[in-house]
């Protein structure tokens, strides 16, 4: 029997590499412990980056390897989807008659709202539709992009990151090599990139998940029979002491800050209307949106309808280095996400100790103690978040506790980079494991 190796070779692919996102803090904080561990660390991602990226200039400067396909063929790839969806659009129109029966029967049976029952048949074609029509050409270049360098530099372990490159998941199998996936959000499987995730998730030889609840759901929405390994998100640890007191700025105003993509599942419109109710009962609190996406107008023009613009302030995307200024200027952090896997912006939160409101979907009770270290709440309540938020902006000593229990939550986990990259590679030390037992039998 051969002797079982440990890895020194991984390939992680993941499918993008944003200017600021939790997906792509966490694979480059684990990217670098994993290298100063003295493992080579090769990232391809499904999309182009342009080299001034953030994370792959810090990935390449710690001693990472970065890859992704050249700015022509990724365009070509966007242009091909483009057609394809257009069919995916046509041939769901053409389900709409024999949608709207169904939904009628499923919302006498269930006894729900028939739009209800129909926006829900209408999300599962369009996902079994998508299976079959979408192709991912973009996927099928990156194929090849990664078959060339496993023949050049040929890995021990390969890690793909979140469904939405699922379809890599077979390349393990197809190379005989060790594969393990790691999901960094909630699956939902009326998505489409979730219901094409149930075909793949078995091929993997272990499955990394980002909290419990994200393994539950993995096992429950996507069939996953594989083990499961929870490993935490990680954040850095502040430099320096945190110092918990007061940070009203000149104005003597309060700051809540809300750290997020600017996109549905945030709930960012929600947390407009909240902070709407508080403006007669508050006027000491003001708000900052920090983060940007596709609803950073629309919501620009909900603040202004609801007449809180004047203390509502959207920056925008921030570079990582910004992150210790915006928690200083800030009091209670808030979340108002429909879904989450485990917010980075709730990690950071707990490791600057910020008292914090969020609700209570994903792993978000998973970090947060609910009356210890901040509130939850249902999603989707305006005067709930209102109410949370106002208990907290009433009572400074509340908010006292609140960040001290926040702070200890954080230095008593296992948050930091060093925890994550040590408990990664036990996955991988145990994936090579298995696929050797597996290829000696």
């Amino acid at each position: 029997m051969k002797q079982s190796r440990v890895p020194r070779r991984v390939f992680v692919l993941i499918p993008e590499l944003l200017e600021a996102g939790g997906l792509e803090q966490s694979s480059t904080l684990i990217a670098l412990e994993l290298v100063r561990l003295g493992v080579e660390v090769f990232t391809f991602t499904k999309n182009w980056v342009p080299a001034s990226n953030p994370y792959v200039s810090r990935l390449k400067q710690g001693g990472g390897r970065f890859f992704c396909l050249p700015r022509l063929l990724d365009r070509l790839a966007d242009i091909d989807l483009v057609y394809q969806q257009a069919t995916l659009t046509v041939l769901l129109a053409g389900t709409l008659p024999l949608l709207v029966p169904v939904a009628a029967v499923d919302a006498l049976l269930r006894r729900r709202s028939f739009i209800r029952s129909l926006q829900g048949g209408w999300g599962r074609a369009r996902g079994w539709l998508g299976i079959w029509i979408v192709r991912d050409f973009r996927a099928d270049l990156n194929f090849l992009l990664v078959s060339f360098f496993r023949h050049l530099f040929p890995p021990d372990v390969i890690q793909v990151r979140r469904a939405d490159f699922g379809r890599a998941i077979s390349w393990g199998r197809r190379w005989n090599l060790p594969l393990v996936f790691a999901e960094h959000g909630l699956p939902n499987v009326q998505v489409s990139t979730w219901q094409l995730l149930r075909k793949y998730i078995n091929d993997a030889t272990l499955i990394i998940a980002v909290s419990e609840a994200s393994k539950i759901a993995l096992q429950k929405e996507c069939g996953a029979t594989k083990a499961i390994v929870v490993i935490h998100n990680p954040v850095e640890r502040p430099n320096g002491h945190m110092r918990m007191e007061e940070t009203r700025d000149h104005t003597g105003l309060l700051t809540v800050t809300c750290i997020s993509r600017l996109v549905p599942l945030k709930g960012v419109e929600v947390l407009l209307q909240a902070f709407a109710c508080l403006e007669k009962r508050h006027p000491d609190l003001n708000l900052m949106i920090a983060g940007d996406g596709p609803l950073k107008g629309e919501l620009i023009r909900l603040a202004a309808q609801l007449d809180i613009d004047g203390r509502v302030r959207f920056m925008g995307a921030f570079p990582p280095d910004e992150l210790p200024e915006i928690m200083r200027k800030t009091d209670i952090v808030v979340l108002p996400s429909f879904t989450e896997g485990l917010p980075r912006s709730v990690l950071e939160a707990m490791a600057y100790g910020k008292p914090i409101v969020a609700t209570a979907v994903g792993g978000i009770p998973e970090l947060v103690a609910h009356g210890i270290s901040g509130l939850l709440v249902s999603p989707g309540d305006p005067s709930q978040l209102a109410e949370a938020l106002s208990a907290l902006a009433s009572d400074a000593d509340l908010r006292f506790r609140m960040s001290q229990a926040s702070l200890e939550r954080y230095e008593e986990g296992d948050f930091t980079p060093a925890h994550a990259a040590r408990a990664t590679l036990a996955v991988y030390n145990r994936a090579l494991q298995l696929h050797q037992g597996a290829y000696e039998a």
